[in-house]
């Protein structure tokens, strides 16, 4: 546990516990069971393919209902918990915590240059865009009878709205010379 320090100036000892969501901590809580994470999903497709030069294009939307998270710091010591006197100062706990979309587009295009018998140029760009939101009104806010504020703190929030690239791009070249392959390639996140 952490130290806290208390209005007069004293540090006590705080003591925060993990708990499994189907053990005995969790049950004298009020924390519910867990259920299955459900999603639905639709993508949509098309690829051109001329001569030389391929392109793909994907874009797709997935919704997850029940997405488990494990929740913040949950205060044991406020009213509500009494049942839990003595196990811990404040406690964690995996929980349907909340609702998320994502939708995004691929897209990939390439080209290939024969130069002569055994020997090809190929480029290839490629690119996506993705972005996933937590519907805000689907955070779980209590714990048995207790309001004890959003279970997703505002970081895990952040964890699952920006700390992934929202974009990505990559452009490559690559020789083929008979038994050799070389390869340069840049990406941009």
């Amino acid at each position: 546990g952490a130290p806290v320090t208390a209005p007069s100036g004293a540090t006590l000892a705080q003591q925060r516990g993990t708990f499994r969501n189907d053990g005995i901590v969790a049950e004298l809580a009020g924390v519910p069971k867990l259920k299955e994470e459900t999603s639905f999903s639709y993508s949509a497709g098309i690829v051109v393919s001329r001569e030389n030069l391929t392109f793909t294009l994907d874009a797709y939307h997935i919704d997850i209902n029940d997405r488990i998270g494990i929740s913040g710091a949950i205060d044991l010591m406020q009213p509500g918990f009494e049942e839990l006197a003595g196990v811990a100062s404040s406690g964690q706990f995996f929980v349907n915590a909340a609702d998320t979309t994502t939708k995004g587009v691929d897209a990939i295009a390439s080209y290939d240059v024969a130069l002569s018998v055994g020997h090809t140029i190929q480029l290839t760009a490629a690119g996506n865009w993705t972005e996933t939101s937590v519907e805000r009104d689907s955070l779980v806010r209590s714990i048995g009878a207790v309001d004890v504020g959003s279970l997703f703190t505002l970081q895990d929030v952040s964890i699952i709205e920006e700390w992934q690239p929202k974009s990505r791009a990559s452009f490559s070249v690559k020789y083929i010379a008979e038994d050799w392959d070389f390869i340069a390639r840049l990406n941009h996140f």
